[in-house]
């Protein structure tokens, strides 16, 4: 994603290189002010919805052209920073959603934030392949990320009795001439879906990544999910500050444990593993912080640019 438009899901997460699976999206951490020109979105609202409390967007593509095009015809001026607000519910990506440089806002005190009206109540349902999830930290999350199969027991895919010909998901997909061209240059396995188990969500590994003080599930993932053909789910770690005795901390699936590392404080001497203040939103990392040397691979959040 370029400019200062930025992306958090869950209660706090950072650096997502693309959308994946089943997410929540919440605050970003950008101080809004009375320069910012807020935008709402309700999946459950009306069409044909301008943006205002009232009369809010009923998807996400819906606000992000809206937006785009009112900055374009200058009714939205380069100073002023944009903040779009998702109600609760369930946003359902049928096809990609991509953010560009001119979705972004123009400088880091007029960023472009996508936020949840409550944290980890607005969930986008979209899912596919070629989604490398690295180096994010989640913080305070019920669930810190969602992999979701549905595709794999949809009766209506690409059936007609069931849903209609709106689900005639092959043929969409030739429609895109997926075989050739960009995306066949770029995402070469794509081109192949049609003969790769096109219903699975291959290829997205989850590695690197830190999870801290977690309550729920640190990874929901269906029963179904093809673990022998999936990507890697691995060297992530799982920060529990103030340990397991008495407090409530996040399981982790059996069938993928061993992708985990587990750290653990205590109530007494509560530890977030050389992070300066992650209770309090402060994920810079302190010399020589232990978390390092247990995730090696893990890259630094570059703070610095994402306020």
């Amino acid at each position: 994603m370029g400019g200062f438009c930025r992306l958090s899901f869950f209660a706090k997460l950072f650096r997502m290189k693309k959308i994946s699976y089943c997410l929540a999206m919440s605050v970003c951490g950008a101080a809004m002010s009375a320069s910012t020109a807020t935008f709402h979105v309700n999946p459950s609202a009306a069409p044909g919805g301008d943006g205002s409390p009232s009369k809010p967007f009923t998807t996400l593509v819906e606000a992000r052209d809206s937006v785009r095009a009112a900055r374009q015809a200058g009714k939205i001026a380069s100073s002023k920073a944009v903040e779009i607000v998702l109600a609760p519910g369930d946003y359902v990506q049928m096809e990609g959603f991509a953010l560009k440089p001119c979705d972004g806002g123009a400088s880091d005190s007029t960023p472009v934030v996508w936020k949840a009206a409550k944290a980890g109540t607005a969930r986008i349902v979209g899912g596919g392949r070629e989604h490398p999830i690295r180096n994010n930290v989640f913080s305070r999350c019920q669930i810190g990320m969602s992999i979701d199969c549905r595709g794999m027991t949809w009766k209506h895919w690409n059936n007609t009795e069931h849903g209609g010909p709106s689900w005639l998901l092959e043929d969409k997909a030739k429609a895109f001439d997926y075989t050739n061209g960009v995306w066949a240059a770029r995402y070469p396995r794509l081109a192949k879906i049609m003969n790769d188990h096109p219903r699975e969500p291959l290829y997205n590994p989850v590695e690197n990544n830190i999870f801290i003080d977690c309550q729920k599930e640190i990874l929901a993932l269906d029963r179904v999910a093809p673990l022998v053909r999936m990507a890697p789910i691995a060297g992530n770690v799982v920060i529990n500050t103030k340990g397991t005795n008495g407090v409530r901390c996040a399981s982790i699936d059996a069938r993928i444990a061993s992708g985990f590392t587990v750290l653990n404080g205590s109530t007494n001497a509560p530890c977030a593993f050389g992070f300066v203040d992650a209770a309090n939103g402060d994920f810079n990392l302190l010399p020589d912080a232990a978390i390092l040397k247990v995730c090696p691979a893990f890259r630094p959040l570059p703070l610095a640019r994402m306020r």
